[in-house]
């Protein structure tokens, strides 16, 4: 079998018959029959390799050797490589252009215990917020989420498992993993994608290549932000329409650094990116909501500020106003918009659509078993009647 003994010279290729299972240590052994110690050492040093690859994720010839502790020639290390694939699932390849053996980024030595793939969509959501950390660390936190999305996929392959969601999740399927896996890859790697995008409207599938900046994330929809090709503005696409994806690993661009997503959402609320300049929305927010939204920050968010009747005063920073009209609609007739008037006219409108809407069930009458709610001062909800 194999020897990693000092100043070794040309030997004989081992044979590894159909289905033969190599012991890890005899990948490195000539004489399996050594003694004990002797074997204990070749464990060790294949224990070492095995970390070394699963930390460093590459690894040359000369480092092999270090992390061993000895010289071997490039035939051992041929057999060796056949031993990581056989008996630990580890198939390196060679990085013409880094000159480097490389790890899949979907191995690991340590598979996690339980996992649930259930949960896998929660991965989805954790893969576009790690994007928002930047380089160094996003190409270590990805490496790790795709090893623990590769073991999920393995559990789950039709990616048919789901768990109850407490926040909008993308209804994933199989496609879309494959999909988002492609696409935040070559985002890493600045790779053009060529690629069907099917419009919202008209539903007419249309070729485009474009330049990936990035994965984003929002309310469980999923996006790719970049510049398609011929234009110099970047913009969204959305996962979900988009068919067909093509990526050419030598089809690299060269990332603008005057481009950033953080810049395009400055004054965003939302996803929508307006073409005007940016205006300040007020809003007032009673007091039995003022708690409940104080305590967390909002986008586009200018100013907030505690008023000492107890209402909530924030001022947000849009290009377009209609996602802030949304939100104070959603907080139930507990918010209203001071300015600008165009935005206050928008509320109204919306408001009076909803009222028409709903203008059906105006006269019936109320449930009495119907548990109800009022704001307590904290900003959370309780019951203050059940029939």
């Amino acid at each position: 079998m194999l020897s990693i003994a000092a100043g070794e010279s040309a030997e004989k290729p081992a044979t590894i018959q159909p289905g033969q299972n190599l012991h890890p240590c005899r990948a490195m052994a000539e004489n399996p029959q050594g003694d004990g110690a002797n074997e204990a050492m070749k464990q060790e040093a294949y224990r070492r390799l095995l970390q070394t690859l699963d930390r460093e994720r590459c690894i040359t010839l000369k480092r092999a050797r270090e992390v061993c502790g000895r010289h071997f020639s490039t035939a051992t290390w041929k057999r060796i490589k056949k031993t990581l694939k056989a008996s630990d699932g580890l198939e390196l390849h060679w990085d013409r252009r880094r000159r480097v053996f490389t790890v899949p980024a979907t191995w690991t030595l340590y598979p996690p215990l339980n996992a649930d793939p259930r949960k896998r969509d929660q991965l989805a959501v954790l893969r576009a917020a790690a994007a928002r950390v930047g380089p160094p660390l996003i190409d270590k936190i990805s490496m790790f989420i795709d090893q623990l999305d590769a073991q999920l996929s393995k559990l789950d392959p039709d990616a048919r498992a789901t768990a109850p969601v407490r926040q909008p999740v993308p209804r994933a399927d199989r496609n879309f993993y494959d999909l988002l896996n492609r696409v935040e890859h070559a985002v890493r790697n600045h790779q053009i994608i060529t690629m069907k995008y099917r419009k919202t409207r008209g539903g007419r599938a249309e070729e485009r290549s474009i330049a990936p900046y990035a994965v984003h994330d929002y309310a469980g929809r999923f996006y790719v932000w970049g510049i398609d090709e011929g234009d110099e503005k970047a913009k969204f696409f959305a996962l979900d329409r988009i068919e067909d994806v093509r990526v050419d690993a030598d089809d690299i661009f060269t990332p603008d650094p005057g481009i950033s997503i953080d810049d395009e959402l400055r004054h965003s609320f939302g996803i929508w990116v307006g073409h005007r300049p940016a205006e300040d929305v007020v809003v007032d927010v009673s007091e039995v909501r003022a708690a409940d939204v104080y305590a967390r920050r909002w986008p586009a968010e200018k100013s907030c500020t505690l008023l000492p009747d107890g209402r909530l005063r924030i001022v947000f920073s849009v290009n377009d106003p209609r996602e802030v009209v949304a939100w104070v609609l959603s907080l139930g007739g507990e918010a209203k918009v001071l300015e600008p008037a165009a935005a206050a006219k928008l509320a109204w409108e919306l408001g009076q659509k909803i009222v028409t809407q709903h203008k059906w069930a105006a006269d019936v009458p109320t449930d009495e078993r119907v548990l109800r709610f009022s704001w307590g001062e904290d900003g959370l909800p309780i019951a203050i009647r059940r029939a």
